[in-house]
C-alpha cells in the first residue's frame, strides 16, 4: 500500500498585498496546480479583507495514482480547512479572512520636536498597529532636542493581528507638526521631517528699561528686538500719566513675549540684565524678569521765598509769614527760622512773628535741603498816638532850616515840671527855648515855653516827629495806626520813597498807601510796596 506524501507546500495562508502561487512544490508523488477564488486585487495580489479558497489539483507522477488516498486526508499550511473526496487529488483550502489594511492614517504620539524636551521613542499604540521611533541626528539616551536644529523622526509601524500595511498608499501617513511625511506603497515605515527647532534665546541686554529718574514717565514696553518684545509692570504702582516718585525704589516686573522661531528653554538662572538695575533675577527657562533700581532721587529745594518782605508791627503784635517752597513736591521741604535780633522780634516755627521791642530786624528762613534762604525785614514800633497838649506847631521864626538840623549841642540839667513837662536848663543862657538841641545822640525841640515838645511839631512848613520821651525820630514809624518815614535828618517824606531798594508811596499827610493805587496809577501791596504793576 503506497503511503502518500499529506502536507501540501508550497501553498500558505493568503496575505493581503502578496502575489498569489499557482503551483505546489514538487514532491517525488506529484506535482500540482493552484487556482484561487474570489478574485484578487487590480494588481494580481490578494485583496486585504478577504476569504479565500485555494483549489489544488494534484497530478501523480509516473508509479504513483490517488487510488486508495482516504476522504480529507492532505493537509495545506495556513489552511483553516483542507477537503479532498475519497480516492481523489483534488483539495479545496479554505483560509481565513486576509488582514485589514492599516487605515488609521493620523500617527499620534509624535509630534513637532521642542527645544529641550525628550525625544518620543513610541508612538501612541492603536487598534491597528504599535510603532517606533528613531531620530535623526541621533540624540543620545536621557538628552533632550537641541535648539535651532531640524529633525526627521523615522517611525515603524507593526500591523496588529487582522491589519496590514499592505494595500496603504505612497505618502499615505501623516504626522501631526511635520513638514512633510513620505512613505512607500504597502510600507509601515514613515519618514516625518520636521522644522528647525526654535531657537534658544541669547539676547540677554534688555532695552528701553532705564533706571528710574524722579518726575520722568514710566515706559510700559521693552524695545523690541529679532527674538522677543516685552512688556514692563512697575512696583510700587504708578497711575496712569504719573512719573515716578521721588526717593522711591523701583521694581520692574518685565515679561517676555517671543517670536517665532525662538524659545526661553536654555535660558539659565539670572541670565537677563536691564541697564541701570541694582539686580535682575529670571527663572530657568524663564521670560520674566525682575529687575530691582536703586531708589530715584530726592526733590530738592532749588528756591525759598516768604509771601512779605517787610512787616511793620507794633510791640506786642504777632504775625504769620508764609514760606512757599519750589518745587511744591520737593522731598524735605522742612525749614528753620532764624531773627537778627531776639531784643525786637521773634518767629515761631510756624512762621508766627512777635513783635517784641522796637527796632528793625530781618527774620531768615533756611531751607534745610540745600540752605536756601529768604528774609524778611520786621519794623517794630510803639503805638505812638498824636500829641495833644504836648504837641505843638513851632512858628518858623525856629533856627532850623528845611532839610537841615542845627549843629548845636546842649550841656545842662533837665528839670521836670510839675505838669509832667520837661524843660532843659543849659549851662549857660539858661532854659533851652524855641530852638533844636542835641542832647547826647538824640535832638529836641523846644518851644517858647521851653517845654520839650512831643509828637508832631511843623517847623519851617516841614513836619517832625518826637517820640514819647522827646527825642526827634527818623526811620519808619507806626503812628496813630498808620506807616510815616521820617528821613535821617527827621523831617517827613511825601510822594514817592525808595527804601531799601523798595518803593512805597507816602501820602501828603505822610501816611503809607496800603493796598491800593497811587494817583500816577500803580498798584502797592499789603506792604505798601510798589509791586511792579500798574492798576
Amino acid at each position: 500500500m503506497q503511503q502518500y506524501i499529506k502536507i501540501i507546500t508550497g501553498v500558505t495562508a493568503p496575505v493581503a498585498g502578496e502575489k498569489p502561487v499557482t503551483a505546489i512544490t514538487d514532491t517525488e508523488q506529484y506535482t500540482g496546480k493552484v487556482t484561487w477564488r474570489p478574485g484578487f486585487a487590480q494588481d494580481g495580489t490578494f485583496a486585504a479583507n478577504t476569504n479565500y479558497t485555494a483549489e489544488i489539483t494534484l497530478e501523480p507522477k509516473k508509479g504513483y495514482t490517488m487510488s486508495g488516498v482516504p476522504a480529507d486526508f492532505f493537509e495545506v499550511e495556513g489552511a483553516e480547512r483542507a477537503e479532498n473526496k475519497i480516492d481523489s487529488g483534488i483539495i479545496e483550502a479554505s483560509f481565513a479572512r486576509t488582514a485589514v489594511t492599516a487605515n488609521r492614517k493620523n500617527i499620534t504620539g509624535v509630534t513637532a520636536p521642542v527645544t529641550g524636551e525628550k525625544p518620543v521613542t513610541a508612538i501612541t499604540e492603536t487598534e491597528q498597529y504599535t510603532g517606533s521611533v528613531v531620530w535623526s541626528p541621533a540624540i543620545a539616551e536621557g538628552e533632550s532636542f537641541a535648539d535651532n536644529t531640524k529633525y526627521t523622526a523615522v517611525i515603524t509601524l507593526i500591523p496588529k493581528k487582522g491589519y496590514t500595511v499592505s494595500g496603504v498608499p505612497k505618502d499615505y501617513f501623516e504626522v501631526e507638526g511635520a513638514e512633510s511625511t513620505e512613505n512607500r506603497i504597502n510600507s509601515g515605515i514613515i519618514t516625518a521631517r520636521f522644522a528647525k527647532t526654535d531657537a534658544a534665546v541669547n539676547s540677554k541686554n534688555i532695552k528701553g528699561v532705564t533706571a528710574p529718574a524722579t518726575g520722568e514717565k514710566p515706559v510700559t514696553s521693552i524695545t523690541e528686538t529679532e527674538q522677543y518684545t516685552g512688556s514692563v509692570v512697575w512696583s510700587p504702582a504708578i497711575a496712569p500719566g504719573g512719573s515716578f516718585a521721588a526717593n522711591t525704589e523701583y521694581t520692574a516686573t518685565i515679561t517676555l513675549a517671543l517670536k517665532k522661531g525662538y524659545t526661553l528653554t536654555g535660558v539659565t538662572k539670572d541670565y537677563f540684565e536691564v541697564e541701570g538695575a541694582a539686580r535682575t533675577a529670571n527663572a530657568e527657562n524663564s521670560g520674566i524678569i525682575t529687575a530691582h533700581f536703586a531708589g530715584t532721587d530726592a526733590i530738592r529745594v532749588s528756591e525759598v521765598t516768604l509771601d512779605r518782605t517787610s512787616l511793620f508791627m507794633k510791640v506786642g503784635e504777632t504775625e504769620k509769614l508764609s514760606v512757599i517752597i519750589d518745587p511744591l513736591d520737593a522731598t524735605n521741604p522742612s525749614v528753620i527760622w532764624t531773627t537778627g535780633d531776639a531784643g525786637i522780634a521773634v518767629v515761631d516755627s510756624d512762621g508766627t512773628v512777635h513783635a517784641v521791642g522796637t527796632g528793625r530786624t530781618a527774620l531768615t528762613v533756611t531751607a534745610l535741603d540745600g540752605g536756601k534762604t529768604a528774609v524778611c525785614t520786621v519794623f517794630v514800633r510803639t503805638s505812638v498816638e498824636e500829641s495833644g497838649d504836648d504837641g505843638q506847631e513851632a512858628d518858623n521864626t525856629y533856627p532850623i532850616l528845611n532839610g537841615q538840623i542845627p549843629a548845636s549841642e546842649g550841656h545842662g540839667l533837665w528839670k521836670e515840671q510839675g505838669s509832667g513837662a520837661w524843660k532843659f536848663l543849659k549851662d549857660k543862657d539858661g532854659y533851652a527855648q524855641k530852638e533844636w538841641l542835641k542832647i547826647g545822640e538824640d535832638w529836641y525841640l523846644f518851644g517858647d515855653n521851653s517845654i520839650m515838645i512831643t509828637g508832631w511839631s511843623l517847623v519851617n512848613q516841614t513836619w517832625y516827629y518826637s517820640g514819647g520821651s522827646g527825642a526827634m525820630l527818623t526811620g519808619w514809624q507806626f503812628i496813630n495806626g498808620s506807616w510815616y518815614y521820617l528821613k535821617p535828618d527827621g523831617s517827613m517824606a511825601v510822594g514817592w520813597l525808595e527804601a531799601d531798594g523798595k518803593w512805597y508811596y507816602l501820602r501828603p499827610d505822610g501816611s503809607c498807601l496800603i493796598n491800593g493805587v497811587t494817583p500816577d496809577g500803580y498798584r502797592v501791596d499789603g506792604n505798601g510796596v510798589w509791586d511792579g504793576n500798574e492798576k
